[in-house]
This record gives C-alpha cells, structure tokens and sequence, in this order.
C-alpha cells in the first residue's frame, strides 16, 4: 500500500515539473520573432536610398572636323571603337594657329613635313577652298591657349606659324570612351599622343550616349 502511494506521489511530481517547462517554453517563445530571435533584441536599419554611381568616360579632344576622321581611324586601330563616340561642340569665337597659304601643293607638303620632323602632330594641310595650301595646327576657345601653343610651336623650331581671330561660328569635335581602366586609358593616351592639341580627363559620361559604338 504505502508502494502505491510512494509511485502516485512520484508520477504526481514528475507531472507537475513537465507542467512548468512547457509554460517555460512558452513564455519565452511569446517574447522571439521568427526563427526563434528575440524580438526585444532586434534593431531596424534605416532605409538607404538607391545610389546611381555615373559611368565614367575618358573624354579625347578637342578636335576640328577635318581632324575627326583621323581620330576615328586611331580608336580602331587600338580596338576602342565599341567603346567609343563623338560630340560636337560650337564655337562661335576661337582662335586659329597656322601656317598661311604656301605658292604650291608642294611647298605646303615640304613644310608639313618639316612639322612631323619637329614632332608638331594633329595639322592638316587644306587643298582647296579659301585657305588652299594653308595648314592648320589647331583652334582654341581662348587667346590665351592658342598663344601658349604657338609658344609650343616655336620653341620646338618652327618659324612661320601665326594666330588669327575666327569670328564665324565653328565646331570642335570631342570624343569619349566608356572606360576608365588602366589598359584602356593607356590605349587612348596613344592617340592622344597624335595630336598635339588633344587633352585627355576622365569624367561622367554624357547621359544621352551611355552605349553603342563609334558613330561615322
């Protein structure tokens, strides 16, 4: 008899410490969110906002419209044509450094080389039209540039180059390539090196012309 009781007592106890784990189990579980985390301990991040970081371009220029195809046929030639495009820019007042009109084709032709000679790229020899048998070195928006590279021109040995004021309007060409990496601004500073009045900055591309290629 006093078995029996000492068994009923025991399965009493044991019911009642089951009885207190599980509310245990419970009261904890009231208090965590899902996958068991407790929800007094988690902290909500503030929202970011989108950032749209620009594209970057190498932009090459300026150049004159009878300098463009020029500069087009060295971008493919080092492969950056898929990457490449062109933008033109008015110029209503620029200066323009050259050479005047020579007696002769020939003549023209004898003093251009004497430029590459002297290691004066980017000018063009006009064979017809106004300035026939002139070469043109460059335009630039300031009187300042053009007389700094005329500074240029002369120190490195050439005689005979002037500036002028150009008062019509006229377009400079710039080109841009959709690229920054190293190998890449190394290819473009080869055609920089090209033309003497070309400069080379990184910068956002422009919003309009963010893919496809060189355009003709």
């Amino acid at each position: 008899m006093i078995r029996t009781v000492l068994l009923v007592l025991l399965i009493f106890n044991g019911a009642l410490m089951l009885a207190h784990q599980i509310k245990g189990d419970a009261d904890d579980s009231a208090g965590a969110g899902p996958l068991g985390v407790n929800a007094e301990k988690v902290i909500i991040l503030p929202a970011v906002a989108h950032v749209v970081v620009p594209a970057r371009c190498l932009e090459l220029g300026p150049f004159s419209t009878l300098e463009v195809d020029a500069v087009r046929q060295r971008l493919r030639e080092r492969s950056l044509d898929e990457l490449s495009f062109a933008a033109e820019v008015p110029l209503t007042n620029g200066w323009w450094v050259f050479v005047p009109p020579r007696n002769s084709h020939t003549d023209a032709i004898k003093r251009a080389k004497e430029l590459d000679r002297l290691g004066i790229r980017g000018f063009h020899v006009f064979e017809d039209g106004p300035n026939k048998h002139a070469i043109s070195l460059g335009v630039f928006k300031s009187e300042a540039a053009a007389q700094s590279f005329l500074g240029e021109v002369n120190a490195k040995g050439f005689k005979g180059a002037r500036m002028d004021r150009q008062q019509q309007r006229m377009v400079q060409h710039l080109f841009y390539v959709r690229s920054a990496v190293p190998e890449v601004v190394a290819r473009v500073t080869e055609v920089k090196a090209q033309f003497d009045t070309a400069e080379l900055r990184q910068v956002a591309c422009p919003a309009s012309k963010i893919a496809g290629p060189l355009a003709n």
